[in-house]
């Protein structure tokens, strides 16, 4: 499957360096389909899209301690570093979702990718 494919190629990116769509097509034998990178990644399941699984929920009746520390989430296996994807000219793809694209722009001034 063409999506799978690119999520694991995707997956490679080491953390604070990013690829182009154009970049993985290629790497996929595709090299006129940066496009449908693109889509792949726009339609990522949500179940690969954070870096960490949720939190198992508090059992019934159990009480909370506001002042407990929270448990670090535990790692997402399947994650795919969505953000680490850019165009050719190394800039964050202009989409419809603003608030994609400033998510994006945060998480790789986070990894120390200059935006």
């Amino acid at each position: 499957d063409f999506h799978q494919r690119v999520y694991a190629i995707v997956r490679q990116i080491p953390e604070g360096r990013v690829c182009s769509y154009g970049t993985i097509a290629k790497l996929l034998h595709h090299p006129r389909h940066s496009r449908m990178v693109g889509q792949a990644l726009k339609l990522l399941p949500r179940a690969y899209a954070s870096p960490h699984l949720p939190l198992p929920p508090q059992p019934e009746g159990a009480e909370e301690d506001p002042n407990a520390v929270l448990p670090a989430p535990p790692p997402n296996p399947e994650w795919v570093p969505w953000h680490r994807v850019v165009s050719s000219s190394g800039v964050i793809s202009p989409r419809g979702n603003v608030g994609a694209v400033r998510r994006q722009g945060e998480y790789l001034e986070a990894e120390g990718v200059e935006v």
